[in-house]
């Protein structure tokens, strides 16, 4: 007898549970709620993931794959894909503040901070930046976005306009 044929991948099942995540916050991902979201029985959400911990590891990673396109199809010069970008990305950032770091949000946190020095790079290429660290600029960068996304939830305040500050911020000195 052959196995029967998923009819739900995984990954649209993470993406699911990710946008419940974002939405709800790590209390909402259970294998009830993300069967309820997916349509899925709850024992098959066990087959495939085993345990919350091992579905919340997943979601990790799920939030690490929105990175790179929070920042792509923006129009405008390099450091405006940047402000863009890290604004777009805010309600992931929120996500993965909630998670535990031993789910994998680490891995979501070097892909945040490859992103901000590629657009940095472009921005140096595109000469609306003078030559710097990249490295360390981008490092600053990425923790001013995660600090502003945890202070504007924190505080209540508008998350897009204090991120977008704490990128102008960690820009002024340089253009």
């Amino acid at each position: 007898m052959s196995p029967r044929r998923r009819t739900i991948h995984n990954q649209t099942i993470i993406n699911l549970a990710c946008d419940l995540l974002i939405e709800q916050g790590p209390g909402a991902i259970t294998f009830a709620q993300v069967a309820q979201r997916s349509g899925l029985a709850p024992a098959t959400l066990v087959q495939r993931f085993a345990t919350r911990d091992a579905m919340l590891a997943a979601l990790a990673g799920g939030l690490t794959a929105l990175v790179a396109p929070a920042f792509e199809g923006t129009a405008g010069s390099p450091l405006d894909r940047l402000r863009a970008g890290s604004a777009r990305l805010a309600p992931a950032i929120g996500a993965a503040l909630a998670l535990s770091p031993d789910t994998g949000t680490g891995q979501f946190s070097l892909a945040l901070r490859k992103q901000v020095s590629f657009a940095l790079s472009s921005a140096i290429e595109a000469g609306e930046l003078p030559r710097c660290d990249i490295a360390q600029l981008g490092r600053t960068i990425q923790i001013a976005i995660i600090g502003a996304v945890a202070n504007a939830r924190l505080e209540g305040g508008d998350v897009d306009a204090e991120v977008l500050q704490a990128v102008d911020q960690q820009l002024a000195a340089y253009v």
